[in-house]
């Protein structure tokens, strides 16, 4: 990982939401958006945000993503952020 992105991951962990939400045990853990299949609660109304999801089912909200966002609203939800990204959400 680079510093940058390891700071804006850190300044996105701050950010990060206490509303519940839940994810499918994952194989591969990391960030998703809230339309992928895999967030299974807390998504509701906030399909382009980001969500990370671990191997355990657990699941932390972040905020609004331009990515995410864009993948929602060109209706592209097998999208590249469904595999659990480790950065650039």
């Amino acid at each position: 990982m680079h510093f940058p992105t390891i700071l804006i991951t850190i300044i996105g962990l701050m950010a990060s939401s206490s509303a519940a939400c839940t994810c499918e045990k994952v194989s591969n853990p990391g960030l998703y958006c809230g339309y992928c299949d895999q967030v299974l609660t807390g998504w509701e109304g906030k399909l382009d945000h980001v969500f990370e999801c671990n191997r355990n089912g657990g699941c932390k909200h972040y905020q609004v993503s331009n990515k995410c966002k864009t993948g929602y609203n060109n209706d592209n939800y097998g999208s590249p952020y469904c595999v659990g990204v480790d950065s650039g959400l």
